[in-house]
């Protein structure tokens, strides 16, 4: 295996002679950073270009911050990579403590014996190695499992979930500007939001979305939209999350300000894409929409500024094409009728395989207008231009 393929280690002691001790035992399997200061060592895990540690190893004890404290800092920038703490006979109460506090997977009494702490650290990578394998595993099947409902919610309540391609682009393209975590948990919060909407009336939500007038009974329905799919999420333990987001972005529309923190950027940006999209389809312009959303939600500058529109980056006029030659990725430029004129497919749908199994059905039932007007949205584009043939 060449150095740049070795399993990577950090450690942090206040001592350079235990340093230099560590890196003497470590350096012929693995990489080794070291730093004397807590400070130091977080400010390298949040360096943009940061390699992927597979251990973090702290001494308990240090001037400034100690090691139970640094390493709670590691877990929340890393929480996949496994962390270990190097404690003295005097400290083990407090190590002990410490456990929970930063997730620790092992302590080690100093001093350590070679042969267990080249065993512990080889565990270590191990376990970060399944940790990571299961994550990536758990993500792409639930982004795959939530991917599939929102499609389906699009055919069982298309009025709540026409556009909400677009409030997912605008949260999406925000996450990657700002480098923020767990982006598959932002992208379903904003698919996810108007779950909800699947236990009201199609008509509700429509008005409720354009912003028209509603009854006593109707507006009280639609401003729980947020909290019944929160609600609905809670019960899936996996996406506790999710609902997490949603919850406080909920919140967030209705005058509450978020803590600070992950979860609470997420959820602005959810809040901030929704009340916009809401504007967008009372006919609002959406930048006009997006600096009164801003200002009314008090959204924080960076996050202003992330918020973009999906037209933006959108390549290309409208075309025209037959429903076998539909393809995820374009968006429908409008309405979608059947042969007797009825409308089956509201103007700016984004296309899914649910949508196009849909219309295939319609098609040989009732029979459908075509060509359907379509544009491609960027991602979709270049989808389409990279394609195999």
């Amino acid at each position: 295996m060449t150095e740049e393929n070795l399993p990577r280690v950090l450690c942090l002691d206040d001592e350079q002679r235990v340093l230099e001790g560590l890196e003497n035992q470590l350096c012929f399997e693995y990489q080794v950073e070291s730093f004397t200061a807590g400070d130091q060592a977080l400010a390298r895990l949040d360096t943009p270009d940061a390699p992927h540690f597979d251990v973090i190893i702290s001494d308990m004890r240090m001037p400034g911050m100690d090691g139970a404290t640094f390493l709670k800092e590691a877990h929340q920038r890393t929480p996949d990579v496994v962390r270990i703490l190097l404690t003295g006979h005097s400290d083990l109460d407090d190590a002990a403590a410490a456990v929970n506090k930063g997730h620790i997977y092992r302590f080690l009494q100093k001093p350590c014996d070679p042969d267990q702490l080249m065993s512990t650290v080889a565990a270590g990578v191990r376990q970060t190695a399944l940790q990571r394998a299961e994550r990536e595993i758990l993500h792409g099947t639930l982004n795959g499992t939530v991917r599939l409902l929102v499609d389906v919610l699009g055919i069982v309540s298309p009025a709540a979930f026409r556009t909400i391609g677009d409030v997912r682009d605008m949260v999406m393209s925000a996450t990657e500007t700002l480098g923020l975590e767990v982006a598959w948990e932002i992208e379903a919060a904003a698919s996810l939001y108007r779950l909800g909407a699947v236990t009201m009336p199609d008509d509700v939500v429509l008005k409720g979305l354009a912003g028209q007038a509603l009854s006593g009974a109707e507006g009280e329905m639609f401003l729980k939209l947020g909290e019944t799919s929160a609600r609905f999420l809670d019960q899936i333990p996996r996406l506790s999350g999710v609902a997490r987001i949603i919850r406080r972005a909920h919140e967030i529309r209705f005058g509450m300000l978020p803590k600070e923190g992950e979860d609470a950027r997420a959820a602005w940006l959810v809040a901030a894409a929704e009340e916009i999209d809401m504007r967008v389809c009372s006919g609002k312009k959406w930048v006009r929409a997006k600096q009164s959303v801003c200002r009314s939600l008090r959204l924080p500058p960076e996050l202003t500024a992330a918020l973009t529109h999906h037209t933006e980056t959108s390549q290309g006029g409208p075309q025209f094409v037959q429903i076998e030659d539909l393809t995820q990725g374009m968006t429908l430029d409008s309405d979608v009728l059947s042969k007797s004129g009825q409308p089956l497919v509201r103007k700016g749908t984004q296309v899914s395989p649910a949508l196009i199994a849909r219309l295939e059905n319609f098609a040989a039932n009732q029979g459908v207008q075509e060509p359907l007007q379509v544009r491609w949205s960027a991602e979709g584009a270049l989808a389409a231009a990279t394609a195999p043939a």
